[in-house]
């Protein structure tokens, strides 16, 4: 079962409210944030609501492909991300004022597979956990099976 306690990866509102950040660290298949050695990380988002403006991304060696509303990165770090440590920093420009919610799928973490898929709501009044997070149980790819509080 998931830490509902464990803290995710935030989107923060910038102080011009024409941008937000997400700040992501690594996380396990249960949802808590882990150390890192390396890791790969897709992150969807709509286009018509977001801008991707800058993504930094944490590690000795860094890879990212991007696409229409998506990104995908990964990265190593030979002395390794301590947890709770931004693995990468996304900022989104707002094209309207229409909601968004941004995906957050960890697909490797060190040696393994999380399976953790993140949605975490783009919302300008305050950072925010996710709302929904899904964790397949092993063997399965079924979603989503927790809910948690939006808003901290």
């Amino acid at each position: 079962m998931m830490n509902a306690s464990a803290p995710m990866s935030q989107v923060t509102p910038g102080e011009d409210s024409k941008t937000v950040t997400m700040t992501i660290t690594a996380k396990d298949g249960q949802g808590v944030d882990a150390a890192s050695n390396n890791g790969i990380i897709s992150v969807s988002y709509n286009k018509a609501a977001l801008e991707l403006q800058e993504i930094a991304v944490s590690g000795d060696y860094t890879a990212q492909v991007t696409g229409s509303g998506a990104v995908t990165f990964g990265y190593v770090s030979r002395e390794g991300i301590a947890r709770r440590r931004p693995v990468a920093t996304l900022t989104f420009g707002l094209k309207t004022g229409a909601d968004a919610t941004v995906t957050v799928q960890h697909r490797e973490l060190n040696d393994g597979k999380p399976g953790l898929t993140e949605e975490l709501p783009v919302d300008l009044s305050a950072p925010v956990r996710p709302s929904r997070i899904w964790i397949p149980a092993a063997g399965t790819t079924s979603t989503p099976t927790m809910s948690l509080p939006k808003v901290l």
